[in-house]
């Protein structure tokens, strides 16, 4: 039983070394300061900090819509440095791509493709509730 029970251990050691062989570092493709995208009062010397001039500040402590960094629409999977969620790159990246939704991508716009964002204007034709 002893026996069973150290070559299991070693199973599973020699299981996890050979997966750890297989990793690499992960990068956050973002640099710079939070403050270049995050803010926490939405004000500086009395000044709003959202990038279209709002004094209504937007979720989540930023200066904009999630998609107004991370889906501006353009050719490129990455802009600036920033991750973008809505481009027509032919290589998308992990957080996917909203472009087959919106039909920039692929053979027209379908829901099927992704969940809707109220930022791209889109409402939900099929479900009423998640």
């Amino acid at each position: 039983m002893a026996r069973s029970g150290l070559k299991y251990l070693f199973i599973s050691f020699l299981s996890i070394a050979i997966l750890g062989a297989f990793t690499g570092t992960g990068r956050a493709m973002v640099s710079g300061p939070c403050s270049n995208c995050h803010t926490m009062h939405n004000s500086q010397n009395g000044q709003p900090m959202t990038f279209d001039g709002s004094a209504t500040p937007y979720p989540y402590l930023t200066r904009a819509s999630c998609i107004g960094c991370h889906g501006q629409g353009g050719t490129s999977n990455i802009v600036d440095g920033i991750p973008q969620v809505n481009h027509t790159d032919s290589d998308d990246l992990a957080a996917g791509n909203f472009a087959y939704m919106l039909g920039l991508k692929g053979p027209g716009s379908d829901d099927s493709k992704g969940h809707n964002v109220i930022d791209f204007g889109n409402l939900e034709d099929t479900l009423t509730y998640p």
